[in-house]
């Protein structure tokens, strides 16, 4: 039976393995626990407990009859088709890198360690939130996850504490059509958020932002969603990667040097063909790439044709506080609590068909 290794239990890692629960796979995790990451602003705010969006990825396992091993990986020998942690090495006859990604600090001095990542840090962050009695919150970078966990703090904040958007570009939601941008801009502004556009953070040091424009800002919590870089990992392939570290594919998600390893979700530089441009990194592409990824495994097990990945629009949702969200599809949109309930719904589903 063909031995099918998967490094990273994340959106797409998860798909795979659940679509291939008829081969001998084993999913290799560094963490017990799979994230639903898009609910992390809600646990921040303390409107989420974590059985609601965390689920054990041994109990997933184990009644889908796959090995999971909660290991770090160390490296991966693809001539050898070898996968080493610290403890053993697995061989494999296909691999499915699916190592999601980390927080990009993109070398900005002293950034790392005066910040708090939303995305690792969310514990440290709850915990920071509920000291603050004064001062300015700035959040590092405006799109989704920086739009997102505003709004969740400035529900949860006394009035006298500031809140601030930063971000490098010349408005938030960059990604989305500048018609949503504007008006979302204007929603934020209202609920007493600040924005701050084209503000290029050159250095951080403690409790005070340095700018290129010479001026500084003061804050008693950075909090940093600037980006996202695929995992260290990725380094340790040798496969050719992108200039920013992402696996290079072809149209059925394969390495260009390796039929045998598939990549797909935040590690991989999947190029839309329709466009010509790099498919956006969020959890429903990552679920479709799994799917086609174990679908051409399969295929392959067999001697059959493999499938190209077709991307396909979804709507995306921002939730903007509490009592409504956004519901965005190419240059249509809607506003409103109903669409906040279809996102915890979204949520509840996928919690409850995955775990």
């Amino acid at each position: 039976m063909a031995r099918i290794v998967i490094i990273g239990a994340g959106f797409g890692g998860i798909e795979v393995a659940r679509h291939l629960r008829d081969f001998d796979v084993t999913l290799i995790n560094g963490s017990e626990e799979f994230v639903y990451y898009p609910s992390i602003p809600f646990y921040v705010s303390g409107k989420r407990a974590k059985n609601r969006f965390m689920f054990s990825l041994d109990s997933f396992a184990k009644r889908r009859e796959i090995k999971f091993i909660k290991e770090t990986v160390q490296k991966v020998d693809v001539k050898k088709k070898v996968v080493h942690t610290q403890k053993r090495q697995f061989e494999y006859d296909y691999l499915v890198l699916s190592t999601g990604s980390v927080t990009n600090y993109r070398d900005i001095p002293g950034l790392q360690n005066n910040s708090t990542a939303l995305k690792e840090q969310s514990e440290a962050l709850k915990k920071k939130l509920s000291e603050i009695s004064s001062g300015t919150v700035i959040i590092g970078g405006g799109g989704m996850s920086g739009v997102e966990i505003a709004m969740e703090i400035r529900e949860m904040m006394p009035k006298n504490i500031e809140v601030r958007i930063l971000d490098a570009m010349h408005r938030i939601l960059s990604q989305m059509p500048q018609k949503l941008s504007d008006k979302t801009t204007k929603f934020i502004e209202k609920a007493n958020i600040s924005i701050e556009t084209n503000a290029i953070i050159t250095k951080v040091s403690r409790g005070r932002i340095h700018m290129k424009d010479k001026k500084t800002l003061d804050f008693e919590l950075l909090v940093w969603c600037g980006g996202i870089r695929p995992a260290d990992i990725m380094k340790k392939t040798g496969l050719t990667s992108s200039p920013r570290g992402h696996l290079i594919t072809n149209q059925y998600l394969q390495s260009i040097d390796d039929a045998s390893v598939y990549g797909l979700g935040d590690c991989a530089s999947i190029i839309n063909p329709s466009t010509g441009k790099p498919i956006p990194a969020t959890a429903h592409n990552a679920m479709e790439q799994g799917k086609t990824v174990a679908e051409n495994i399969r295929r392959s097990i067999i001697n059959f044709d493999l499938e190209p990945y077709v991307p396909w629009d979804a709507p995306m949702i921002l939730t903007l506080g509490s009592k409504t969200a956004v519901l965005t599809y190419k240059n249509w949109s809607i506003q409103g609590r109903p669409v906040r309930w279809l996102k915890d719904l979204i949520e509840a589903s996928y919690i409850a068909t995955h775990r």
